[in-house]
């Protein structure tokens, strides 16, 4: 208990004293014509008030080429939470899918994660002026990056070993709780892009080491869906059937013994009835009847925090607007 307590204490003191930013572009267009200037307005804000920044003076804006060099790179003048600039897409090697980054040096204390984060399509410049209607992008194969471009940070090594890469697409799982307990029901997000790094909409099912199928789930046109599975200790493994009618199948992450399982149903109507945040948890039977903390955090900041003693089963309720 006290162990707990102490944790608590430690974070909401931590996010008192070391508040965190966050950055966010507002852009002109949702995709360029290499030639083309894009511009773009920047808000820089304090994570625990929403309030304009009064911790950064220097946000800096790069854009990076599919590739995941930076090709491009901004230092502009935040004041009053505000800056605004531009990049000339007029000296770009190719065309594709570019990234904008952008962030402040005091971010790159929370790592990657905090950093602002764009795709655009970047297309061929029109043969005759003015004519936009059949946008092109140069086929290039260009090498894979995990994210930020970066291959040794322990982020990114974390969410390959979640990734499973088989040719034509690239999946990743995402637990709502963290990982797959045996016995307890679980909602898993994922993620599908294809060779190209694109989103792409796909439809497959789970089965397990017997062949079985435990569920069937789909893809949108982000590339994200979600399925529920109850992990029986089995290897289980996500099939896709292609267009061309080929299997590609892709490992799930493996269940734990024992452990919990936490779901969130953070959907409601402000002001209604509601207008409330339900946590579900779930526990293994070796974890029954043990004491466990939790803390709720809203914009870098501790909202509250409180124990609980682990049930098999048990419901949460927060009032959102006291959150």
């Amino acid at each position: 208990m006290l162990r707990l307590l102490a944790y608590m204490k430690h974070a909401m003191l931590f996010n008192q004293s070391t508040p965190q930013e966050k950055a966010y572009l507002h852009f002109d267009n949702t995709g360029y014509f290499k030639g083309e200037t894009m511009h773009f307005k920047a808000y820089v804000v304090r994570a625990d008030n929403g309030k304009p920044t009064n911790i950064s003076k220097v946000l800096y804006v790069e854009l990076l080429n599919p590739s995941g060099d930076v090709v491009e790179t901004r230092k502009l003048y935040v004041q009053n939470g505000e800056s605004e600039g531009d990049i000339k897409l007029d000296s770009l090697f190719g065309t594709g899918f570019y990234e904008v980054r952008a962030f402040t040096r005091y971010m790159m204390n929370w790592g990657g994660n905090g950093v602002f984060s764009r795709v655009f399509p970047i297309f061929k410049k029109p043969a005759a002026e003015g004519d936009y209607g059949d946008p092109k992008i140069d086929d290039l194969s260009y090498r894979h990056r995990l994210p930020n471009g970066r291959e040794d940070a322990s982020e990114e090594q974390t969410i390959a070993k979640k990734a499973a890469t088989s040719k034509g697409y690239t999946l990743h799982f995402y637990p709502e709780g963290g990982d797959l307990v045996v016995g307890l029901q679980s909602r898993v997000a994922f993620s599908v892009t294809d060779k190209d790094g694109r989103h792409a909409a796909v439809k497959g099912m789970v089965i397990d080491s017997s062949g079985e199928t435990l569920t069937i789930a789909q893809s949108g046109e982000d590339g994200r869906g979600t399925f529920v599975i109850r992990p029986d200790g089995k290897a289980m493994t996500f099939v896709v059937t292609d267009d061309n009618g080929k299997k590609h199948e892709y490992d799930l992450p493996q269940a734990k013994a024992e452990g919990c399982v936490l779901k969130l149903n953070a959907v409601g109507n402000p002001g209604g009835a509601e207008d409330e945040l339900t946590m579900t948890l779930q526990a293994s039977k070796m974890m029954q009847g043990r004491l466990l903390g939790y803390t709720i955090i809203n914009g870098g900041a501790v909202v509250q925090c409180d124990t609980m003693t682990a049930e098999r089963l048990m419901e949460v309720e927060f009032d959102r607007v006291l959150l």
